[in-house]
């Protein structure tokens, strides 16, 4: 089938106003999406949370200079899309005291960002807008303009501002103002008002534009739209979109929710408990679907045809209500020898010693009356004194090992890790063998400066990791900020690194680096059909602005090779994913008894403290197969959809009837 290319929507780039103290600097300078089906009334994508973010710029000294954008600006291309913005300082400076650095991305689908990099435009002045048509190139113009020639210019080409349709489609440079070769035409606007226009043949990272001063405002005319009704947004512009590219990505960048149940038409019984094993399907508006168990009841009608029934039933889904264990952070769930195990940082004793719960169920775990067990108290003599971090449990060849950070009397926390004996119990603290701190290949301390911390345990296909946290000269002018390391084990003594470490991440988005809070922290990851999924934290661990992002490759894949992963642009869970939860970050997985991926998070239940509470969810995985980690439990199954009846034959004899 060949692709749809009659335009039938719009999509419009903005950024939004910075608001300190509910959407910052570094989240508010980045590129927002929105949608519109008439060209008027827009909707924003995302919850109106950010896209694609500038990166930071590493100093010399290892530092990071924070950065945003400004003036986003989308434009179509031969095979796509392009999108560019001038990038500017966090703060909303600009970069250079003349000309500025412009961002490339190009999107085939708004799905799947490529980063074109950076070139720079010369100007008099700090560059404060810039303006990019597709005009050429090697593809003919109605593969630009998707127009055929059939539809007003004005439903086509939003790029051209009031240009008539022949001036847009001819691609010649005839028209005024498009006079300069190339298959690019670029004005920008310099801050003393100057405007300038250049083409090019290409937008080619590193190069450098000289353009020619024009006098008066730019000749393209302004094609800016009006985003008044999406919350903080300020005015940006917009390209006509095919209807089936358009389609996919609303799906993508819209919630999802659970809008309808399936199930049998009629369901025939021999005795009422054959309906135990009748499941039900929830449909949701993506087009993903998931098979529910049901509770059945099964109502007898008098007076109909003998066996007639109605089966009553309701959906069946594990969910909890936010917040379930107050004052702990880092929560991980964990099974063990038919019994359920918590163990997180514990704030309620300034996180100091190592605790646990055991209990029959996942929900019972968070019961009042439930026990809680301290294996590993403070203690003087092994140096094990404060800033007892992040234990998570895991079993690495065959053995059950507890992961986690500690600091000595002077504050440095390093990652540990101990061995249950042989037949112990998780709770029996002398069942523990003792704490081993963290080796490199060569025998030396993971780190001999800086701290470790949130050490977790990957296994791909060929081999076996750890993935942690590393920071050096925190609090102080040098703060690197925190990255993700990552090295292979011999599961054999997990506590010695068999390679060295190898850079997975820092944080180079205005998401993960806000306000001074520069972190890539708490890694934790699942395996599902062939792929690593690494969920990690950004932003800061004790405010709203937490979020987490996430990291895949492939299972085969050689996991040491920094390029064989793909770090996604946006975070996965932010305070605008569900509400009433703000700062969502340093989480674990867990497969629970009805076979579910879930997810185990901390967050704030409000904006006015910081304490650190607990949640579960569901991972839903949608119709693409990505995984979402944020669905409320409303929109995972929702009340009004939850309830089915279904008629039933009951097939028994006359005297049981």
């Amino acid at each position: 089938m060949m692709e749809d290319k009659t335009p039938q929507g719009y999509v419009a780039v903005y950024t939004r106003e910075a608001l300190p103290e509910e959407y910052p600097g570094g989240l508010a300078r980045s590129v927002h999406f929105a949608y519109s089906l008439d060209g008027k009334n827009y909707r924003p994508w995302n919850k109106n949370y950010g896209i694609l973010f500038a990166e930071a710029k590493i100093r010399e000294d290892d530092t990071l200079c924070p950065r945003g954008v400004r003036a986003p600006w989308i434009f179509r291309e031969s095979r796509g899309y392009g999108i560019a913005a001038v990038r500017v300082l966090e703060d909303g400076a600009p970069e250079h005291p003349k000309g500025a650095d412009v961002l490339i991305w190009h999107t085939e689908d708004f799905i799947e960002f490529e980063k074109c990099g950076t070139f720079f435009v010369e100007a008099e002045a700090p560059v404060e807008e810039l303006r990019i048509r597709s005009c050429g190139g090697e593809a003919p113009a109605e593969e630009i303009c998707s127009c055929g020639g059939e539809a007003p210019a004005e439903e086509i080409c939003t790029c051209c501002g009031e240009a008539p349709a022949e001036k847009i489609r001819s691609c010649g440079g005839e028209a005024e103002g498009l006079r300069y070769g190339g298959a690019y035409k670029l004005c920008w606007r310099d801050s003393q008002g100057g405007w300038y226009g250049a083409g090019s043949e290409r937008l080619q990272r590193g190069m450098s534009l000289t353009g020619e001063r024009l006098d008066g405002a730019c000749p393209d005319g302004a094609a800016w739209v009006e985003t008044s009704g999406i919350s903080g947004a300020e005015p940006g512009n917009c390209a006509a979109v095919c209807g089936d590219v358009l389609e996919r990505a609303v799906l993508r960048w819209s919630p999802v929710k659970h809008i309808y149940t399936e199930c049998l038409a009629h369901i025939d019984l021999d005795n009422e408990e054959e309906l135990d094993r009748i499941p039900a399907v929830a449909v949701y508006s993506d087009g993903s679907a998931v098979k529910r168990d049901v509770r059945w009841t099964l109502e007898r009608q008098e007076g109909a045809e003998h066996g007639a029934c109605v089966a009553k039933g309701e959906l069946q889904t594990e969910q909890y209500t936010f917040p379930l264990a107050v004052g702990y952070g880092d929560p991980v769930i964990f099974p063990w020898n038919g019994s359920w195990y918590f163990v997180g940082t514990n704030d309620n004793v300034d996180d100091i010693g190592l605790y646990a719960r055991k209990a029959d169920s996942v929900a019972g775990l968070f019961e009042e009356d439930v026990r809680c067990q301290i294996l590993l108290d403070r203690d003087e003599e092994r140096g094990f004194i404060q800033t007892f971090w992040a234990p998570e449990f895991h079993v690495i060849g065959g053995e059950l090992y507890l992961l986690f950070a500690v600091s000595g009397k002077v504050w440095g926390p390093q990652c540990h890790l101990m061995k249950l004996k042989k037949g112990g119990e998780i709770l029996n603290p002398k069942d523990w063998e003792e704490p081993v701190r963290i080796r490199r290949k060569d025998g030396s301390w993971l780190a001999q400066d800086g701290i470790t911390l949130d050490m977790t345990y990957l296994k791909g296909k060929n081999a076996s990791y750890m993935v942690w946290s590393y920071r050096r000269n925190i609090g102080t002018e040098k703060d690197t900020g925190s990255m993700l390391y990552i090295a292979e084990i011999d599961e054999a003594t997990p506590w010695q690194l068999k390679s060295e470490p190898v850079l997975l991440s820092r944080p180079l988005y205005g998401w993960e680096n806000v306000n001074g809070t520069i972190n890539n922290e708490g890694p934790n990851g699942f395996v599902k059909d062939g792929r690593i999924y690494l969920g990690y934290s950004g932003g800061a661990a004790n405010s709203y602005t937490y979020a987490v992002g996430l990291l895949t490759a492939d299972w085969e894949a050689d996991l040491l090779r920094p390029e064989n992963w793909k770090k996604a642009d946006t975070p996965v869970l932010s305070f605008y994913s569900v509400e009433g939860e703000y700062g969502p970050g340093h989480h674990s997985f867990f497969v629970n008894e009805q076979g579910e991926l879930m997810i185990a998070y901390h967050a704030e239940d409000a904006l006015e403290h910081t304490v650190r509470c607990d949640g579960i969810r569901r991972v839903h995985f949608d119709v693409e197969g990505r995984p979402r980690f944020d669905l409320s439990n409303e929109d995972d199954r929702n009340p009004a959809c939850s309830t089915i009846r279904v008629k039933a034959t009951l097939n028994t004899s006359s005297a049981d009837w």
